[in-house]
C-alpha cells in the first residue's frame, strides 16, 4: 500500500502583521495569533473585522482562507483566496494555497494550474514544487514531471524529506525500485519519525 504525503500542503503561511496598531492592525494581530495556535473560528472572525474596516486588505483575505482550508471548509477558502487574487492578481501566495484546495478537492487541472501560475510570480516556494509534484503523480499519472518537480523542490531545499518521500513514490510507480528505497530512506535519514516512508520503504 503505498501512501502519498503532502506535508507542504498542510504548512500555514501567515503573513506577518504590519508595526502599525491600528483597530484594524489590532485584529489582524490577533487573527494571526489565532491561527497560528489553531482556534480557527477566532481567526475567522478577527480576519472578518480587519476586512470590515479594511475591505481591500489582501493579507486578510489569504489569512481567513488559510483558517477555513484548515478547517475543511473548502469552498469558502477558495472564495477567499480567489478575492485576495482579484485585488492582487501577482499575490503568490494566494494561488498556492488555491493550489492546495483544489488538490484536496481531487481537481488536479484546476491545483496545476495555481500551482504553476504561484511558480511563476515566485520561483523559490519548495512546497510548490512538491504540491505540483504530487498533483502530477496522483491526478495525471505522469511520473516524469512529478519527479522533476521534487528535483527542483530539493535544490531549492535539500532537507525536505516529503519531497524525497514523495519522490520515492514516482519511482515505485515506474517500477525503478532501486531509486525508491533510496528516497525512502533518505527521507527516514532527515526525518527517523516518519511512518510513512517506512511504510513505503517496507512494501
Amino acid at each position: 500500500l503505498l501512501m502519498l504525503i503532502c506535508l507542504a500542503g498542510c504548512a500555514t503561511h501567515v503573513v506577518p502583521p504590519e508595526p502599525e496598531t491600528s483597530p484594524a492592525e489590532t485584529a489582524f494581530q490577533r487573527g494571526v495569533a489565532a491561527l497560528t495556535r489553531g482556534t480557527y473560528d477566532q481567526a475567522i472572525a478577527d480576519f472578518t473585522e480587519v476586512l470590515r474596516l479594511t475591505p481591500n486588505r489582501v493579507e486578510a483575505y489569504h489569512n481567513r482562507g488559510e483558517a477555513y482550508r484548515l478547517k475543511g471548509d473548502y469552498d469558502r477558502a477558495l472564495a477567499d483566496y480567489t478575492q485576495a487574487l482579484t485585488i492582487n492578481p501577482q499575490y503568490a501566495k494566494a494561488y498556492y494555497a488555491r493550489g492546495i484546495v483544489y488538490s484536496n478537492k481531487g481537481e488536479y487541472n484546476e491545483a496545476l494550474a495555481d500551482y504553476t501560475q504561484a511558480l511563476t510570480l515566485d520561483q523559490r516556494l519548495p512546497e510548490a514544487y512538491v504540491n505540483r509534484g504530487i498533483a502530477y503523480d496522483r491526478g495525471k499519472r505522469d511520473y516524469d514531471r512529478a519527479i522533476a518537480d521534487y528535483n527542483q523542490a530539493l535544490i531549492l531545499d535539500p532537507k525536505r524529506a516529503d519531497a524525497y518521500m514523495n519522490r520515492g513514490i514516482a519511482y515505485k510507480n515506474k517500477r525503478d525500485y532501486d531509486r525508491a528505497i533510496t528516497d525512502y530512506t533518505q527521507a527516514i535519514t532527515l526525518n527517523p519519525t516518519y511512518a510513512v516512508a517506512y511504510v513505503n520503504r517496507g512494501v
